[in-house]
């Protein structure tokens, strides 16, 4: 059928369609973000430990203070990272799940 056939309601679900195929995808970017996030998390705790080793020379409280604020930070970003990226991916399935009922209910 071409375009200009199509009813209203067919139009509707059509368009729906494309918008959950959108977000499916802005979803799959925003989990592919956050694994990238990921391992910037790891290069800051390495980053913390090196100025604790160069910085445990003049003052180890200093050094203490490095590790701990850079092991603290690291940790906390790779948890809201693992944490955003599964809500990410229950609403990608629920998206996915959408499109395949709206694919589903397409007249034949």
């Amino acid at each position: 059928m071409g375009a200009a056939t199509l009813s209203p309601a067919e139009r509707t679900r059509r368009e729906k369609i494309e918008k959950y195929r959108a977000f499916a995808k802005s979803l799959e970017d925003n989990i592919e973000a956050m694994i990238r996030q990921r391992r910037w998390q790891w290069v800051y705790t390495a980053i913390s430990l090196v100025v604790g080793a160069v910085g445990w020379k003049w003052s180890r409280l200093f050094a203490g203070g490095a590790v701990a604020t850079g092991v603290g930070c690291s940790l906390t970003g790779l948890y809201l990272s693992y944490v955003r990226a599964a809500h990410y991916r229950v609403e990608l399935d629920k998206t996915l799940e959408e499109i395949e009922t709206l694919e589903g209910d397409a007249p034949r």
